[in-house]
């Protein structure tokens, strides 16, 4: 896959760089795995109206928001990474981290309507919720859009800049 620069900065807004085109052609798509996989569950969870799996989901969410390895991006790293014969998903970084932290409490208000007998208030957070995170199946993260216009990062990056702070650099993690 080509990597155009619309990829490139919306990976950037999320906090990821990489030295070479390559190495961001090569992982860019698996880059979406975690966000897609949440918006399928998210979407499972609406549909059921589940407050047992939207608690759930936004476990999952917290962990990733507090360690910067979220559950799904695990799953990739230790099991289907090895039958795709890919390379290793870095850390999160602070954008996507925030994006975690949002979808915790978004699960958790919509698991929260579900409970409380609130179902239509529930399918429209859920279906919210659905939508925003599926937009990361072209690489957009609306909560990380958010993070970076709340931080001040700048609108465009000079040629050559990776236009990602280097508070918010991405590490791989450990085999």
């Amino acid at each position: 896959m080509a990597l155009t620069r619309r990829v490139r900065r919306q990976l950037q807004i999320q906090g990821f760089a990489c030295p070479t085109d390559e190495e961001f052609e090569r992982l860019a798509p698996w880059l979406r795995f975690s966000p897609v996989a949440c918006s399928a569950a998210g979407a499972v969870g609406t549909l059921l109206a589940s407050p047992a799996l939207l608690v759930g989901l936004a476990a999952t969410a917290v962990v990733g928001a507090v360690t910067g390895v979220h559950p799904f991006d695990t799953l990739y790293n230790h099991g289907i990474r090895r039958l795709t014969r890919t390379d290793s998903l870095p850390r999160n970084a602070t954008p996507r981290r925030f994006a975690c932290a949002v979808a915790t409490v978004w699960l958790l208000a919509t698991a929260g309507a579900f409970r409380s007998g609130r179902d239509r208030l529930g399918r429209a957070l859920g279906a919210l919720f659905v939508l925003t995170s599926g937009l990361n199946a072209a690489y957009v993260c609306v909560p990380s859009m958010v993070y970076r216009a709340l931080t001040g990062w700048p609108a465009d990056s000079s040629p050559g800049e990776t236009g990602v702070d280097e508070r918010d650099a991405v590490t791989r993690p450990e085999p």
